[in-house]
Protein backbone atom coordinates (compact mmCIF):
# COMPACT_ATOMS: atom_id res chain seq x y z
CA UNK A 1 0.00 0.00 0.00
CA UNK A 2 1.48 3.17 -1.24
CA UNK A 3 0.29 6.46 0.88
CA UNK A 4 1.43 10.17 0.02
CA UNK A 5 2.40 12.84 2.49
CA UNK A 6 2.59 16.14 1.51
CA UNK A 7 5.25 18.05 3.72
CA UNK A 8 6.68 20.96 3.76
CA UNK A 9 10.30 20.97 6.22
CA UNK A 10 13.70 22.86 6.48
CA UNK A 11 12.49 25.66 4.82
CA UNK A 12 15.88 27.82 5.65
CA UNK A 13 15.30 31.49 4.47
CA UNK A 14 18.01 34.22 4.65
CA UNK A 15 16.37 36.89 6.51
CA UNK A 16 15.93 41.08 5.61
CA UNK A 17 16.37 41.88 9.00
CA UNK A 18 18.49 39.24 10.02
CA UNK A 19 21.63 40.09 12.36
CA UNK A 20 23.36 43.01 11.12
CA UNK A 21 26.51 43.77 11.32
CA UNK A 22 28.07 47.13 11.43
CA UNK A 23 28.52 47.68 7.91
CA UNK A 24 24.70 46.91 7.23
CA UNK A 25 25.23 43.16 5.37
CA UNK A 26 22.53 40.95 6.92
CA UNK A 27 23.36 36.94 6.99
CA UNK A 28 21.92 36.45 3.75
CA UNK A 29 24.90 38.44 1.65
CA UNK A 30 23.56 41.49 0.99
CA UNK A 31 19.96 40.97 0.82
CA UNK A 32 18.84 43.11 2.91
CA UNK A 33 17.60 46.38 2.56
CA UNK A 34 19.34 47.79 5.78
CA UNK A 35 21.71 50.61 6.94
CA UNK A 36 22.56 51.92 10.24
CA UNK A 37 21.51 55.43 10.24
CA UNK A 38 22.59 57.16 13.40
CA UNK A 39 23.40 54.08 15.33
CA UNK A 40 19.02 52.72 14.26
CA UNK A 41 18.53 50.26 12.31
CA UNK A 42 17.08 51.32 9.09
CA UNK A 43 15.04 48.71 7.18
CA UNK A 44 13.51 48.91 3.43
CA UNK A 45 10.60 47.85 2.94
CA UNK A 46 6.92 47.83 0.56
CA UNK A 47 3.60 47.11 1.79
CA UNK A 48 1.95 43.87 1.69
CA UNK A 49 -1.14 45.65 0.40
CA UNK A 50 0.87 45.59 -2.54
CA UNK A 51 2.14 41.75 -2.58
CA UNK A 52 1.66 39.85 -5.60
CA UNK A 53 2.90 37.23 -8.10
CA UNK A 54 4.44 38.90 -10.74
CA UNK A 55 6.09 38.34 -14.19
CA UNK A 56 7.58 41.79 -14.26
CA UNK A 57 8.86 41.77 -10.28
CA UNK A 58 10.11 45.32 -9.69
CA UNK A 59 7.94 47.47 -11.99
CA UNK A 60 4.62 47.35 -9.96
CA UNK A 61 4.97 50.87 -8.78
CA UNK A 62 3.77 51.03 -4.96
CA UNK A 63 5.58 53.28 -2.12
CA UNK A 64 8.81 52.49 -0.81
CA UNK A 65 8.70 52.48 3.58
CA UNK A 66 11.21 52.82 5.54
CA UNK A 67 11.28 51.26 9.13
CA UNK A 68 13.22 51.98 12.05
CA UNK A 69 14.61 49.57 14.77
CA UNK A 70 14.59 50.80 18.60
CA UNK A 71 15.51 49.16 21.44
CA UNK A 72 13.31 49.72 24.32
CA UNK A 73 15.16 48.68 27.29
CA UNK A 74 13.04 47.01 29.77
CA UNK A 75 10.17 49.13 29.42
CA UNK A 76 7.45 47.82 27.08
CA UNK A 77 4.67 50.31 27.84
CA UNK A 78 7.32 53.38 27.76
CA UNK A 79 9.95 52.06 26.35
CA UNK A 80 13.12 54.26 26.68
CA UNK A 81 14.48 53.94 22.86
CA UNK A 82 17.78 53.03 22.11
CA UNK A 83 19.99 52.58 18.68
CA UNK A 84 19.86 49.33 17.18
CA UNK A 85 22.83 47.27 14.88
CA UNK A 86 21.94 43.95 15.47
CA UNK A 87 18.47 42.47 15.89
CA UNK A 88 18.07 39.25 18.03
CA UNK A 89 15.06 36.94 17.87
CA UNK A 90 12.85 36.97 20.32
CA UNK A 91 13.27 40.29 21.74
CA UNK A 92 10.77 43.18 21.84
CA UNK A 93 11.80 46.02 19.58
CA UNK A 94 10.03 49.72 19.24
CA UNK A 95 9.42 49.95 15.22
CA UNK A 96 8.54 53.56 13.50
CA UNK A 97 7.58 53.36 9.60
CA UNK A 98 7.37 56.21 7.35
CA UNK A 99 6.74 56.45 3.47
CA UNK A 100 10.15 57.52 2.14
CA UNK A 101 8.73 59.93 -1.02
CA UNK A 102 6.68 62.24 2.49
CA UNK A 103 7.74 60.85 5.21
CA UNK A 104 4.22 60.70 6.44
CA UNK A 105 3.51 57.92 9.07
CA UNK A 106 2.51 54.08 7.77
CA UNK A 107 -0.84 53.30 9.27
CA UNK A 108 -0.76 51.03 12.22
CA UNK A 109 2.80 51.90 13.19
CA UNK A 110 4.39 52.86 15.20
CA UNK A 111 4.62 49.56 17.11
CA UNK A 112 5.85 47.20 19.83
CA UNK A 113 6.92 43.80 18.65
CA UNK A 114 8.82 40.70 19.31
CA UNK A 115 11.61 40.03 16.53
CA UNK A 116 11.15 36.87 14.60
CA UNK A 117 13.51 36.28 11.44
CA UNK A 118 12.53 37.37 8.16
CA UNK A 119 9.55 38.63 9.56
CA UNK A 120 8.86 42.91 9.74
CA UNK A 121 6.16 43.02 12.38
CA UNK A 122 2.81 45.01 11.05
CA UNK A 123 1.67 46.07 7.25
CA UNK A 124 5.70 46.51 5.86
CA UNK A 125 6.66 43.55 3.82
CA UNK A 126 10.92 43.43 3.56
CA UNK A 127 12.69 41.43 0.91
CA UNK A 128 12.94 38.62 3.17
CA UNK A 129 9.19 38.68 3.20
CA UNK A 130 8.22 38.89 -0.62
CA UNK A 131 11.02 36.12 -1.14
CA UNK A 132 9.20 33.45 1.03
CA UNK A 133 6.07 34.66 -0.45
CA UNK A 134 7.29 33.56 -3.81
CA UNK A 135 8.33 30.40 -2.29
CA UNK A 136 4.86 29.56 -0.89
CA UNK A 137 3.46 29.98 -4.65
CA UNK A 138 5.80 27.27 -5.35
CA UNK A 139 3.71 24.68 -6.79
CA UNK A 140 5.63 21.11 -6.47
CA UNK A 141 4.80 17.74 -7.06
CA UNK A 142 4.35 14.84 -4.63
CA UNK A 143 7.61 12.73 -4.95
CA UNK A 144 6.17 9.42 -6.76
CA UNK A 145 8.72 6.73 -5.79
CA UNK A 146 9.00 3.89 -8.31
CA UNK A 147 10.82 0.66 -7.15
CA UNK A 148 12.23 -2.68 -9.07
CA UNK A 149 11.17 -4.41 -9.17
CA UNK A 150 7.46 -3.46 -8.44
CA UNK A 151 5.47 -5.15 -5.06
CA UNK A 152 7.05 -7.46 -2.88
CA UNK A 153 11.68 -6.75 -2.20
CA UNK A 154 13.57 -10.14 -1.97
CA UNK A 155 16.08 -9.79 1.06
CA UNK A 156 19.41 -10.22 -0.56
CA UNK A 157 18.24 -9.12 -4.38
CA UNK A 158 19.43 -5.56 -5.25
CA UNK A 159 16.16 -2.97 -5.35
CA UNK A 160 16.42 -0.28 -7.73
CA UNK A 161 15.08 3.00 -6.07
CA UNK A 162 13.63 5.77 -8.51
CA UNK A 163 11.07 8.96 -8.52
CA UNK A 164 8.90 9.68 -11.65
CA UNK A 165 7.68 13.02 -10.46
CA UNK A 166 8.45 16.25 -11.87
CA UNK A 167 11.48 17.52 -11.07
CA UNK A 168 12.43 20.67 -12.08
CA UNK A 169 10.17 24.07 -11.72
CA UNK A 170 10.23 27.77 -13.33
CA UNK A 171 11.41 30.45 -11.32
CA UNK A 172 8.54 32.53 -9.71
CA UNK A 173 8.61 36.19 -8.89
CA UNK A 174 7.00 38.56 -6.45
CA UNK A 175 6.95 42.38 -5.69
CA UNK A 176 5.81 44.48 -2.87
CA UNK A 177 5.96 47.92 -4.58
CA UNK A 178 9.41 48.44 -5.02
CA UNK A 179 10.68 45.42 -2.95
CA UNK A 180 10.85 42.12 -5.00
CA UNK A 181 12.46 38.72 -4.91
CA UNK A 182 12.75 36.07 -7.94
CA UNK A 183 12.91 32.49 -6.59
CA UNK A 184 14.48 29.28 -8.53
CA UNK A 185 14.53 25.79 -7.37
CA UNK A 186 17.12 23.12 -8.08
CA UNK A 187 16.80 19.58 -7.66
CA UNK A 188 19.59 18.64 -5.27
CA UNK A 189 18.96 14.77 -4.39
CA UNK A 190 16.43 12.37 -3.15
CA UNK A 191 16.70 11.04 0.07
CA UNK A 192 15.11 7.17 0.98
CA UNK A 193 14.34 6.02 4.82
CA UNK A 194 14.66 2.42 4.07
CA UNK A 195 12.49 1.44 7.18
CA UNK A 196 15.04 -0.26 9.10
CA UNK A 197 17.72 3.02 10.07
CA UNK A 198 19.24 2.53 6.64
CA UNK A 199 19.27 5.68 4.22
CA UNK A 200 20.05 6.12 0.33
CA UNK A 201 20.83 9.37 -1.07
CA UNK A 202 20.86 9.48 -4.79
CA UNK A 203 21.52 12.57 -7.32
CA UNK A 204 20.40 12.57 -10.76
CA UNK A 205 23.52 11.81 -12.26
CA UNK A 206 23.47 8.66 -9.67
CA UNK A 207 20.14 7.43 -10.75
CA UNK A 208 17.95 9.25 -8.64
CA UNK A 209 15.38 8.96 -11.65
CA UNK A 210 16.22 5.59 -13.02
CA UNK A 211 14.13 3.10 -13.23
CA UNK A 212 14.52 -0.70 -14.52
CA UNK A 213 13.24 -1.19 -18.16
CA UNK A 214 12.13 -4.60 -18.03
CA UNK A 215 11.61 -4.73 -21.71
CA UNK A 216 15.73 -3.16 -22.22
CA UNK A 217 18.73 -4.90 -22.10
CA UNK A 218 20.24 -6.45 -18.82
CA UNK A 219 23.21 -4.56 -19.65
CA UNK A 220 21.27 -1.56 -17.02
CA UNK A 221 23.01 0.54 -14.48
CA UNK A 222 22.35 2.61 -11.53
CA UNK A 223 23.98 3.93 -7.71
CA UNK A 224 20.32 4.41 -6.48
CA UNK A 225 19.70 1.33 -5.08
CA UNK A 226 19.37 -0.79 -2.14
CA UNK A 227 19.76 -4.43 -1.08
CA UNK A 228 17.53 -5.86 2.25
CA UNK A 229 19.52 -8.35 4.46
CA UNK A 230 16.32 -8.98 6.56
CA UNK A 231 13.05 -9.04 6.02
CA UNK A 232 12.20 -8.23 9.60
CA UNK A 233 8.34 -7.90 10.26
CA UNK A 234 7.70 -8.11 6.37
CA UNK A 235 7.10 -4.87 5.85
CA UNK A 236 8.95 -1.69 6.16
CA UNK A 237 7.79 1.84 6.22
CA UNK A 238 9.70 3.68 3.59
CA UNK A 239 10.19 6.90 2.60
CA UNK A 240 11.00 9.88 -0.02
CA UNK A 241 11.98 12.83 0.61
CA UNK A 242 13.03 15.53 -2.57
CA UNK A 243 15.52 18.34 -1.32
CA UNK A 244 15.49 21.46 -3.65
CA UNK A 245 18.19 24.03 -3.13
CA UNK A 246 16.11 27.64 -3.83
CA UNK A 247 18.01 30.28 -5.03
CA UNK A 248 16.98 33.77 -5.36
CA UNK A 249 17.67 37.02 -6.62
CA UNK A 250 15.66 40.55 -5.17
CA UNK A 251 16.19 43.95 -5.03
CA UNK A 252 18.66 44.38 -2.70
CA UNK A 253 21.26 41.30 -4.96
CA UNK A 254 20.07 40.78 -8.53
CA UNK A 255 22.58 37.87 -9.15
CA UNK A 256 21.38 34.81 -8.12
CA UNK A 257 22.12 33.48 -4.61
CA UNK A 258 20.99 31.10 -1.95
CA UNK A 259 17.75 31.69 -0.21
CA UNK A 260 17.51 28.17 1.51
CA UNK A 261 16.41 24.63 0.36
CA UNK A 262 13.17 22.95 0.54
CA UNK A 263 11.50 19.46 1.16
CA UNK A 264 8.85 16.89 0.23
CA UNK A 265 8.07 13.54 1.35
CA UNK A 266 6.05 10.98 0.54
CA UNK A 267 5.63 7.76 2.63
CA UNK A 268 4.89 3.70 1.10
CA UNK A 269 5.03 0.37 2.64
CA UNK A 270 7.62 -1.85 1.24
CA UNK A 271 6.94 -5.56 1.44
CA UNK A 272 10.05 -7.86 2.30
CA UNK A 273 10.00 -11.77 1.50
CA UNK A 274 12.70 -14.56 1.97
CA UNK A 275 13.32 -16.22 -1.09
CA UNK A 276 12.15 -19.48 0.66
CA UNK A 277 9.03 -17.79 1.44
CA UNK A 278 8.59 -16.70 -2.26
CA UNK A 279 9.05 -20.47 -3.47
CA UNK A 280 6.81 -22.15 -0.79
Amino acid sequence: MRRFILTLVSIIATSATAPVSAAGTGTGGGDSGVGIVDSTLLVWAGSEADLVITGSPGSSGGQLILCSWHDIGHAVDAPALGGVENLVEGHYYYIECHFSDDESIVAGYPITAIYVVGDTPGIAADTAEVARFAVDHLDFESPLPALSPAGDQIVGVETWLAVTSQLDYPSISADAGPVWATVRPVFRSVTWNMGNGDRVTCTREGGATTVWDRNSSANQHSNCTYVYRANGDGEFAVSATITWDILQRNDQNPNEHPWGSLTLSTALTVPVRELQAVID
